[in-house]
């Protein structure tokens, strides 16, 4: 990416692998300042839409909160924000992404509430400053509601539990922070701190 003048000359990029990317480079300990980010953050530019949301690549698909958080967590990671805009964005999780009724969240506003983005709207919602908004005792009732009677979670009420749910279960509970037995998140990375820290 950084000998690349042009952030759409690797049509299949997706934003969540420049997430992933920036996350193990971090992890490791690079220098992230060492990046060519001016790509990263024209590229991003490009997958804003006008009502604040993302898409995950430059062909196109659909709009998800998946991809706002990863936009959030490399602004954050980069320390730069010059991609997104900033209040666009929060006027998009507000307009369509309000806490659901029985206490999750939703992707998009025409889907179900569902155990992952527990993790992935709390999350952006932490990145940009707007924990306030998430009902901390709804989403843990909601999330309780989905955790299997054989351990794990599953993606709605009455699923199976599965890893990937289960992953994204425990980490947003880890977000509501003051759980007993879970670890503090390092949000960006979707890791525990203490990970993060390689302790």
């Amino acid at each position: 990416m950084a000998n690349s003048p042009n952030p759409c000359s690797y049509p299949h990029r997706y934003i969540w692998q420049v997430h992933i990317a920036l996350a193990i480079l971090k992890i490791i300990g690079y220098d992230l300042s060492l990046i060519n980010f001016k790509a990263i953050t024209k590229s991003m530019k490009i997958l804003q839409q006008h009502d604040g949301s993302f898409i995950p690549t430059h062909i196109g698909a659909e709009t998800d909160l998946r991809f706002v958080y990863c936009a959030a967590a490399i602004s954050y990671m980069l320390d730069d924000w010059s991609g997104v805009d900033k209040e666009i964005t929060k006027e998009y999780i507000q307009n369509c992404q309000r806490q659901a009724v029985d206490g999750g969240f939703q992707g998009r506003s025409n889907k179900a509430s569902d155990t992952c983005y527990g993790f992935w709207v709390g999350g952006v919602l932490k990145i940009l400053g707007g924990s306030k908004f998430i009902h901390k005792e709804a989403l843990q009732k909601y999330l309780l509601s989905c955790q299997s009677k054989y351990s794990g979670f599953s993606k709605f009420r009455g699923d199976l539990p599965e890893l990937y749910h289960s992953y994204y279960g425990f980490s947003a509970f880890s977000l509501l922070e003051g759980e007993a037995g879970l670890n503090s998140l390092c949000v960006e990375l979707g890791i525990t701190n203490r990970a993060a820290c390689g302790g």
